[in-house]
């Protein structure tokens, strides 16, 4: 068996892809994280109704501007940059186009950036509000709770090899790093 894997992973190596793994991603991965990150962008916009603006101060309550912290808005503070970045992680996908991706991480950092900046603004014009909503939202561009559930299954796959590899419940080393 080994035998057999290990060649499988030396062709793909020497042809510099996995067989079908790369029209599957292209054909249903990025599709479906494009118009996942398309439909929350849109739902973002749609929510923040007169409160949306594209510069880092928020529209003032005079003019209509409110803290928005329902609908997508209840999973992460940012889901219009959450739904850029999916719609762009999609596209690269899609088109196989590493430059895409790796702008995309450009434009992961820059948001990231400006995100902090509007949450100081945020925090000027909607105080202890936001401070709260900070609080009970604490992802910014990935809902918390995603993020614990993968840790959580990483952690438990971790603790099943180190189980499988020395027989006790993963606190100690392994038979082979004691």
């Amino acid at each position: 068996m080994f035998v057999g894997v290990e060649l499988l992973i030396f062709y793909c190596i020497l042809i510099g892809n996995i067989p079908f793994l790369k029209e599957l991603a292209s054909f249903l991965l990025g599709p479906v994280l494009f118009m996942c990150g398309l439909s929350i962008t849109g739902l973002a916009i749609r929510e923040m109704n007169t409160s949306f603006t594209a510069y880092i101060n928020p529209v003032a309550t005079q003019k209509g501007g409110m803290l928005v912290d329902k609908g997508v808005y209840s999973y992460v503070r940012h889901p219009v940059y959450a739904g850029n970045l999916c719609c762009f992680v999609g596209l690269s996908i899609i088109t196989g186009s590493s430059m895409r991706l790796f702008l995309t991480g450009l434009y992961y950092i820059l948001v990231d950036i400006k995100a902090q900046k509007e949450e100081d603004e945020m925090l000027i014009v909607f105080g202890s509000k936001y401070t709260k909503y900070k609080q009970d939202v604490q992802g910014k561009f990935v809902p918390t709770k995603w993020v614990k559930v993968i840790s959580n299954v990483f952690e438990k796959v971790k603790l099943s090899k180190n189980k499988k590899s020395d027989g006790t419940n993963g606190s100690k080393g392994s038979r082979l790093f004691p």
